[in-house]
């Protein structure tokens, strides 16, 4: 698709640039070289009189032209030879008066009878032809010319052309070469936009394809009126009044059709133009229906019309020129530039008319109005040029963005374009399913980090067979997918759909990976409850995901999105706002829970725990409040609050000559991995100045796992400082020795899940258990059992040799007053 819409562009733009080339030639040559000195004479020239005279023996006539007052009559003579062909005729171009034509006296034909007024040579060059018969040879042609208008007007003498009618049609036709060039010229332009607008509108290029559109209607119109212009019509027809009118209609409808297209190309003064467009056409309606009512002449209402179209052409200038102030644009410059050159023109010609100087200004017309289309078609070329290379980045980078890079399959942002074309009407049928691969992260240290795309990358492809027409699927990263499946209300499809997706995974790893552990987990919620918003009904869908308060489904292991989800989300949104103010009025509280050295009994440490006392004096668990400013990422707040409590405690407790011990801090992956973060707690450090080695900071395994090189510059930092480190949840997840032995941990807490599986009864967790202890020994590492809860397991860790149990056996976790009582108790008593 790139490379098509790469390859029709390069075309597009060859074939403009030939036609703008040949166009720019064809406009020159014509223009530059009008032919209105043209004469034809008899074959025989010998026997013919190349001048006019006053009377019919007097003198030629040697001037140019001559001028005829208002109401005067005029009458011009030549005499004819004797032997002249059948076919001869004299063709005159319209002078904008009456002219009559006799032969010794007898009439043979007259044209603009009882015409008070004429603009021909305004709008172009009309000629009238009449033969002249065989018994006017050798006789005196007369030419009655009659000024009925109240202006002077000038009649030139080369205007009168004698010949037979072919070769008189081909003097024409010559004489209006210039207009029939721009006439061919602009149809071909025409025609090229008509299939360039096809092409806006096939990509949906919307900032030009109506312009394109309006500028492909003006230049087929543009081209007809300037063949028209080319007496074309008169040839074919014969008839002047045909020319007449359909040149008047078509210069009368195509300033609708150009101030549509400013209209749509311009942003500024819209109203102005609807203004200029709705006056104009109510003008061009009275026009018409006085000249049909035969009250006015269509001369003189075309040149009021044309009148009115001059400043209205007037007030589009002013509007280009203030848009391009406003926007700079460099191709609004270009029509700038040719409509102020439109104004100049017919201001010229308008002038020349008024003053009745006798002079054809059709051709400076000509020329005025096809630098106008040409610079306007100039501009909407290169403009659409400009927005199509722009939307062909677009997409390119919007097919880059619809890729996931891993799996080759749709990406998420693939997905949310299929959600917004999901019309309202079917927004009843589609639910958004999250599938999440729980464990996935240990598979890449089992068989690479290649093989394990790989994987996902199968896994998705399998997803995609399960999928029905209408339904879409995009891949999250971090081992994630989401899709958008049709369901009822009770979402039987959807629990459908997850068994079939745990089916493929299942054969797809007993197929290739018989040596993986990955189960995967859904939840699913209706696109209805998110208001139209994809990232609100994706957000809801993960929110549902190991949710209490969602609707759980065991067959399929998914939990189904709920009110009551959105009821907790709300109440979790409330914790969030309120965060500020529990941080400011130290509502967040500091609680110990102590490390019991199992071989002396004495309190040899405690961790640093957080509660939120609040108002009403209740304090709530961290369960409740951890997991929601984890997602929000506003943990971090909370771990520093914690870390300043934690040193203003430690330096007190020392400073009133009490015996020191070791306090481990929790640190999030928002607090440790983001470097800034870490400057906060060193500048704690300077500030309270503590004892800073019996401060240990405690780096959960997941955290080392997935983030090795960042969490050892950390750890080398904190040993910098004077602290220790800790490993946390040691075996909660992924039971990582490489990281133990790459990072340097001080110390390592054995999580709770390890000791819940009949430890010490339990011979296998028994041995694995005494196992760890010898190890970390051994490489100099303390061990510190959490969770512990009964006396059988104290009694075996110390026979094991740990170095520190904490759990309820001996302690929850304490305000500062009741730690203090309970430290002095449990050291008293075993002193």
């Amino acid at each position: 698709m790139k490379k098509l819409l790469k390859k029709k562009y390069l075309i597009c733009r060859i074939v403009a640039t030939i036609l703008i080339v040949l166009t720019a030639g064809i406009f020159i040559y014509a223009s530059a070289n009008p032919v209105d000195d043209f004469r034809l004479h008899y074959k025989y020239s010998d026997f013919f009189s190349e001048r006019w005279q006053n009377e019919p023996d007097g003198e030629l006539i040697s001037d140019d032209y001559i001028n005829i007052a208002p109401g005067e009559t005029v009458r011009l003579y030549h005499r004819l030879p004797y032997t002249i062909a059948p076919d001869e005729a004299i063709a005159i171009y319209d002078p904008g008066i009456y002219v009559a034509v006799y032969a010794n006296g007898t009439f043979l034909g007259d044209f603009a009878k009882g015409t008070t007024d004429t603009i021909g040579m305004e709008v172009g060059n009309s000629w009238f032809i009449i033969g002249i018969p065989m018994f006017a040879h050798g006789k005196d042609l007369t030419l009655e010319l009659k000024n009925t208008t109240h202006k002077n007007k000038r009649f030139y003498y080369s205007n009168a052309i004698f010949g037979q009618r072919n070769d008189l049609n081909n003097a024409i036709f010559i004489k209006n070469m210039s207009a029939f060039l721009n006439g061919f010229m602009f149809i071909i332009i025409g025609f090229v936009l008509v299939i360039f607008t096809i092409f806006l509108f096939k990509y949906q290029i919307e900032s030009m394809k109506k312009p394109a559109a309006y500028m492909a209607v003006i230049s087929l119109l543009s081209g007809i009126w300037f063949l028209i212009d080319s007496n074309l019509p008169q040839f074919i027809s014969g008839s002047v009044s045909i020319r007449y009118l359909s040149s008047f209609y078509l210069l009368m409808i195509l300033p609708v059709f150009q101030l549509l297209f400013f209209l749509e190309y311009l942003n500024n003064g819209k109203n102005l133009i609807q203004y200029m467009l709705l006056t104009y056409m109510a003008f061009m309606a009275v026009v018409v229906i006085l000249y049909v009512a035969d009250i006015v002449h269509i001369a003189i209402g075309f040149f009021a019309l044309m009148t009115y179209l001059f400043f209205i052409t007037v007030g589009i200038m002013a509007l280009e020129v203030r848009e391009f102030f406003i926007t700079e644009s460099r191709y609004l410059f270009a029509s700038v530039l040719g409509t102020t050159f439109l104004v100049g023109v017919t201001a010229r010609s308008f002038l020349r008319y008024y003053l009745d100087k006798g002079v054809d200004n059709s051709n400076s017309f000509r020329i005025g109005y096809s630098v106008f289309l040409i610079t306007l078609t100039l501009t909407v070329l290169l403009k659409s040029f400009h927005d199509i290379r722009g939307e062909m980045n677009l997409r390119r980078l919007k097919e880059l963005a619809y890729v996931d890079t891993v799996t080759g399959g749709n990406s998420l942002a693939y997905l949310n374009e299929k959600f917004s074309e999901i019309s309202s009407e079917q927004r009843d049928e589609y639910w958004l399913l999250y599938m999440n691969l729980v464990g996935f992260k240990a598979v890449n240290e089992i068989i690479g980090w290649e093989n394990g795309n790989r994987l996902l990358k199968e896994l998705y492809e399998k997803n995609q067979l399960s999928l029905e027409d209408g339904e879409s699927q995009g891949a999250m990263g971090q081992s994630s997918f989401a899709m958008l499946i049709k369901s009822d209300d009770k979402a039987q499809n959807v629990r459908r759909k997850c068994s079939m997706l745990r089916e493929g995974l299942e054969k797809l790893l007993r197929d290739n990976y018989k040596s993986l552990s990955v189960r995967v987990e859904f939840s699913a919620c209706p696109i209805n409850a998110g208001d139209d918003n994809f990232k609100a009904v994706l957000d809801l869908a993960r929110i549902a995901y190991r949710n209490s308060a969602a609707a759980y489904d065991l067959a399929s292991d998914c939990w189904l999105y709920t009110e009551m989800c959105k009821d907790k989300l709300r109440v979790e949104k409330t914790m969030e706002n309120r965060l500020e103010k529990a941080l400011l009025n130290k509502e967040m509280e500091l609680f110990l829970q102590p490390k019991v050295d199992p071989h002396t009994g004495k309190v040899s440490g405690a961790e640093a725990l957080v509660r939120w006392r609040r108002n009403d004096g209740s304090v709530l668990g961290p369960v409740y409040f951890i997991p929601v400013f984890e997602r929000n990422r506003m943990i971090a707040r909370v771990d520093l609050f914690m870390f300043r409590e934690t040193c203003l405690f430690i330096k007190k407790w020392v400073d009133e000559g009490n015996e020191p011990f070791k306090i481990s801090v929790n640190l999030s992956r928002y607090s440790i991995l983001n470097a800034d973060n870490f400057k906060s707690y060193e500048q704690i450090i300077r500030e309270i100045k503590p004892p800073i080695e019996l401060i240990e900071f405690e780096i959960t395994e997941s955290m080392a796992y997935n983030n090795e090189s960042d969490i050892s510059e950390i750890i080398d930092r904190i040993h910098d400082l004077g602290a220790t480190v800790s490993m946390d949840d040691f075996g909660s997840s992924y039971s990582n020795l490489v990281a133990i032995q790459r990072l340097q941990f001080d110390t390592v807490k054995i999580d709770r899940g390890i000791f819940t599986h009949g430890f010490p009864d339990n011979e296998k967790s028994f041995q694995m258990v005494s196992a760890l202890m010898r190890m970390f020994t051994t490489i100099g590492i303390s061990v510190v059992a959490e969770g512990i809860e009964s006396e059988n397991q104290v009694q075996a860790l110390r026979k094991l040799g740990c170095h520190s149990i904490q759990g309820y056996y001996y302690s929850r976790p304490l305000d500062i007053a009741k730690f203090k009582e309970f430290f002095d108790v449990t050291n008293r008593n075993v002193s």
